[in-house]
């Protein structure tokens, strides 16, 4: 599979996706429907990660608007794994879509061992979404 979903933690407080090769935007749109229907049906709080063996982006990047109006109330803080580069883009592409405040919900890590460790920072900084 081009895209890999799983729950990163037994209390399902982190969801993880996967991006692999060749992966294209309706696949990565599934995905992220799949996942947030996941997120709804947990009763607190739940953090994603994203991590990408790409270090650029797709060029539809313009659906991310749609993928971004649909995340649920309870969802934290979206780590994106991934090159200094790539995240910066993402970033900037994010903050022309939906503006700049989905930025206060965005971080970046070099590994999947650093995302972990910024949602337990962001969940014990913000313990509430």
């Amino acid at each position: 599979m081009s895209i890999e979903l799983s729950w990163d933690s037994s209390d399902r407080g982190i969801i993880c996706i996967q991006l692999n090769d060749n992966w294209a935007w309706d696949e990565f749109s599934n995905t992220v429907r799949i996942a947030l229907e996941g997120a709804r049906t947990v009763a607190g709080r739940v953090d994603l990660f994203v991590t990408s063996m790409q270090n650029e982006l797709p060029a539809q990047a313009a659906q991310l608007q749609r993928i971004i109006s649909a995340l649920p109330g309870n969802l934290g803080i979206i780590v994106l794994v991934a090159s200094d580069e790539m995240g910066m883009e993402l970033a900037s592409a994010l903050a022309r879509l939906v503006g700049k405040g989905i930025c206060d919900h965005l971080f970046f890590a070099s590994s999947v061992g650093e995302a972990r460790q910024v949602i337990m920072q962001q969940r014990l900084a913000f313990p509430r979404v």
